[in-house]
């Protein structure tokens, strides 16, 4: 038996969710994970729902939501290139 290249443990885990219920609830968690890391501003969100490829975040500062709000196509970038799926179409600061 011949061997075959190694594969990434992620995407061999994504290959067997792919068209499950588990994958919607998967693909939530990465989002909310990305934007954590990409923003800066995951100490002024409460709470974070992603849904139809809307990202949706509720902020505790008006004063963030400001300053976030012009910075938001960057954001969505960065999300999906992390992410390597064009997952995230918008953001919506509440």
């Amino acid at each position: 038996m011949k061997r075959q290249e190694a594969e990434r443990l992620d995407s061999v885990v994504r290959r067997l969710l792919r068209g499950s219920v588990l994958e919607e609830g998967i693909t939530r968690v990465q989002v909310c994970e990305a934007f954590d890391r990409v923003s800066g501003f995951s100490g002024y969100v409460l709470r974070k729902n992603f849904s139809a490829g809307i990202l949706y975040c509720s902020m505790s500062s008006s004063m963030a939501r400001e300053l976030a709000s012009p910075m938001k196509n960057a954001m969505i970038e960065k999300i999906n290139a992390e992410l390597g799926e064009n997952l995230v179409k918008d953001i919506v600061f509440r």
